[in-house]
């Protein structure tokens, strides 16, 4: 379309879209406000922040002081509690089913707070050896668990 048009007819309109784009930019310049002006305007508001110029600090919880060893166990033994869950929720009787449920929430209660990693292991392959016991007295099908 361009070629069809004249030289004039074409400076003619680069002369309007400079014109049109050199306003826009004036119109921006005048809306924007420099750093200064925006701290005066804050301080003159109040003790109030915005949102941007907040550092916000997270507070330091249990996992970010964890190895990647205590992540993995962690999630083994989560993984481990499921399971045994599962396989309680199938057995038929349901007195026995909700005391078997307490004695194994009771049991996970109590070593919860253990920080040894030798004994959290070893808490766990006796959790499971005890477990299988019990599954295999109460005839429940266990799935193949590799801890």
């Amino acid at each position: 379309m361009l070629s069809i048009l004249s030289k004039q007819a074409r400076s003619n309109l680069s002369k309007s879209f400079i014109q049109q784009r050199q306003q826009q930019q004036i119109k921006l310049k005048s809306t924007t406000i420099d750093n200064s002006s925006l701290k005066s305007l804050q301080s003159q508001t109040g003790p109030h922040q915005s949102q941007s110029s907040k550092k916000t600090k997270r507070k330091l919880t249990k996992r970010d002081n964890q190895t990647l060893e205590d992540f993995i166990l962690q999630n083994n033994v989560l993984s481990q509690y499921r399971i045994m869950l599962r396989s309680i929720h199938k057995i038929p009787d349901k007195s026995t089913q909700r005391e078997v449920i307490s004695f194994m929430k009771d049991e996970f209660r109590s070593s919860r707070n253990i920080k040894d990693k030798e004994l959290k292991k070893s808490l766990q392959n006796n959790a499971m050896r005890k477990f299988r016991q019990l599954a295999t007295q109460m005839q429940l099908a266990l799935p193949d668990l590799k801890f």
